[in-house]
């Protein structure tokens, strides 16, 4: 079943629906590896969108700004259809309308394998899916609902990554049908070997990375197969764990350990900790994805506790902090960073007061070093740490290693103007994407996206304090998405979430039974009417002041009409309730009451 939103067809009727209003195209290989802007703004990528939701859909459309076509679908059999009918270069699947999510994106990636996906899922389904990432085309895996500017981010990303795909493609024997591959140009098939060359370059450097880092992780014991590995794994991860009571699913302990976090409690050897209560599910599930990656946020809250520490000045806080991680996992990539900033800051709080006295003749002083010199803070250098004499440092890495320090730089420049989620193409979130696609290493990375999520943090108390609060949601989404400042992230989230039901309080029209009416006075029945034998209703609209007093008083309907309004508001005006209080603060409270007027 092909779909669009409020609109539902056959299944046969495979017609494709552009939901952005530009034509079907077939979409053409990039042109090369050059500009990546110049690629994102010339190529056509077609987007397909597994998916029942129509807000999702929404938003996709709404961020391809019709350069991208996008169409949707529901059924297995018609998104086979459409994959084979328009050729698309990202798949966009919902996991509330797939049943098994790893099956579809490799049964699309086996079909297409350029193919690109994104999975959207809820906040709790997204964490468990994060296995995904990296396998089967799947480049990311987003908690729902998206956002604008997280669909705008995700969906560049994946396009980008589709045309460096398909522009290596010939060369590595993927499948192009044969009329386009005649069709490609000589000056295609060089930029394409350019781009083939750059990317083998990034593959022979993460795979060095990934040497390092597995080297640095604790050894497992020796196993002959694949359950006495798990085994081993599981006891690795789990030594020192209390027995998980029977009781107790992880899907509970998985809860109690994200409230923990959130909490502060985060390293044991409370058996409430967040450390602990991940333990116990590992010792259930040794290949639990949820717990595995929560232990990482562990690890990665009580450095930046210790990171804290460090510049209140507390270094025997921080000390202590980092060693309780360096006994956990002392291979992190940020704790040898920490350590070091540690040690240099020690050593200059100890180091004892000397004076030099120059020799004659005084010697040449050195050149003082310029702003740009100075600019570079320590932990970027200790993130990048290029040695240009370094004998195992190839020439095209170290160009870029120099152009991931450049990248960085756009980034910190960006966050000094405030663009961080804004303007489009050009914000320090935009560059931090770029980053990442560099492949650079997860010390540096990490050095600009907790940059980024501080100032977006701080962005959002900006917007709360001038009752932005959907500015302050999209601030604080995003800076959640990024996952590196978990802690801070809560306690945004709980000043956030005061705000939004302040808001809802003051804007929600309550009916006056609700209130609690402190002092009372029966309106006065008109005369003329009382003669007349005549009988009718008034509804009035107020607000409860903060005093408790009826404010702002107005009528909304009577009957009949001119007769008993004025007898009605001059009676509500006296009425006292007590006053309103949501959140430990007394409000404003909009409210509505209907006044009858009967003769008994």
């Amino acid at each position: 079943m092909e779909r669009e939103p409020a609109t539902v067809m056959p299944a046969d009727d495979l017609a494709s629906r552009d939901l952005t209003g530009s034509p079907d195209p077939r979409p053409e290989a990039p042109l090369g590896a050059g500009d990546v802007d110049a690629l994102l703004t010339e190529s056509s990528v077609a987007v397909l969108v597994f998916t029942e939701d129509d807000a999702l859909l929404a938003t996709l459309s709404g961020v391809s700004g019709g350069q991208h076509p996008v169409h949707a679908t529901a059924d297995e059999a018609a998104a086979m259809a459409l994959l084979a009918r328009l050729d698309p270069g990202v798949l966009v699947v919902d996991a509330a309308a797939c049943t098994d999510v790893a099956a579809l994106c490799a049964r699309m990636q086996r079909h297409q394998p350029g193919l690109v996906s994104i999975v959207v899922a809820a906040r709790e389904a997204a964490s468990e899916l994060m296995g995904l990432v990296g396998g089967e085309g799947v480049l990311r895996v987003l908690p729902a609902p998206l956002s604008m500017g997280q669909a705008r981010l995700a969906l560049e990303a994946a396009v980008r990554r589709h045309l460096a795909l398909a522009a290596v493609a010939p060369d590595q024997g993927a499948q192009v049908p044969a009329m386009e591959a005649a069709a490609v140009p000589p000056a295609r098939v060089a930029r394409g070997a350019l781009l083939a060359g750059s990317a083998v370059a990034l593959v022979v450097l993460a795979a060095a990375g990934a040497w390092v880092m597995l080297d640095r992780e604790r050894s497992a014991p020796p196993a002959s197969d694949t359950s006495r590995s798990s085994a081993a794994r599981a006891e690795n991860v789990s030594d020192s764990v209390p027995p998980q009571r029977a009781a107790e699913a992880p899907p509970v302990l998985l809860e109690q350990a994200e409230a923990a976090l959130m909490a502060g409690r985060v390293l044991g050897p409370a058996p409430d900790s967040a450390e602990m209560l991940l333990r116990r599910v590992l010792e259930a599930d040794p290949a639990n994805g949820r717990a595995r990656l929560g232990l990482e946020r562990v690890w990665l809250a009580e450095l930046g506790l210790a990171e804290q520490a460090l510049a209140a000045g507390d270094a025997a806080s921080a000390e202590q902090r980092l060693q309780a991680v360096a006994a956990r996992t002392p291979g992190h990539p940020r704790l040898a960073m920490l350590q070091d900033r540690l040690r240099r800051q020690t050593a200059e709080a100890t180091a004892p007061a000397v004076v030099i006295v120059p020799a004659t003749p005084t010697p040449v002083a050195e050149p003082a070093p310029t702003a740009a010199e100075t600019a570079e803070t320590t932990e970027i250098e200790a993130a990048v740490e290029i040695t240009d004499t370094a004998e195992n440092t190839t020439d095209e890495a170290l160009a870029q290693a120099r152009a991931q320090r450049g990248i960085l730089a756009l980034v910190q420049e960006r966050l000094a103007r405030g663009w961080l989620l804004a303007p489009r193409g050009d914000s320090a979130a935009d560059y931090l994407e770029a980053l990442r696609e560099t492949g650079a290493g997860p010390a540096m990375l990490f050095v600009a996206e907790q940059q980024l999520a501080r100032a977006l943090l701080a962005q959002s108390a900006a917007a709360v304090a001038t009752d932005d609060l959907a500015g302050a949601r999209t601030a604080l989404a995003y800076a959640r998405d990024l996952g590196v400042v978990p802690l801070e992230v809560g306690a945004a989230e709980r000043v956030l979430s005061r705000a939004e039901r302040l808001a809802d309080a003051r804007t929600r029209v309550v009916p006056e039974s609700e209130l609690e009416r402190l002092d009372y006075r029966a309106p006065e029945y008109p005369r003329r009417a009382y003669r007349a034998n005549q009988e009718g209703w008034v509804e009035l609209a107020f607000v409860v002041g903060r005093d408790g007093y009826p404010d702002a008083i107005r009528v909304i309907e009577a009957e009949p009409p001119g007769v008993f309004e004025d007898s009605a508001a001059a009676a509500l005006a006296r009425w006292r309730y007590r006053p309103v209080q949501v959140e430990g603060e007394i409000i404003e409270q909009p409210a509505f009451v209907r006044l009858r007027f009967e003769i008994r």
